[in-house]
């Protein structure tokens, strides 16, 4: 995972997609991890829910897992998805 990308990404979100919802996020991390042949990032994202937050991981994956989160959390989902890779991004 490049750490400048990703960040980059979750800071600029409008410059790499639109509209800015969770399709679109989701698409994007598929298509960059499919680019860099490397899950890294939503194996990380998983792990951290689920250790940390306790949020299982089901076969729906780790968009759940935030849907979750961000539920929890009172959060929008695209909200929760950005404090959960900042999080992933600091611990790296």
């Amino acid at each position: 995972m490049n750490k400048e990308t990703i960040s980059n990404f979750i800071n600029r979100l409008g410059m790499y997609v639109t509209p800015i919802n969770e399709e679109t996020i989701v698409s994007f991390i598929h298509g960059y991890e499919t680019g860099v042949r490397n899950t890294t990032l939503t194996n990380q994202i998983s792990n951290l829910l689920s250790n940390k937050y306790m949020i299982s991981e089901p076969a729906m994956g780790f968009q759940y897992q935030i849907k979750v989160y961000s539920e929890k959390c009172e959060l929008s989902w695209v909200d929760g998805f950005v404090q959960i890779v900042e999080e992933v991004l600091q611990a790296n």
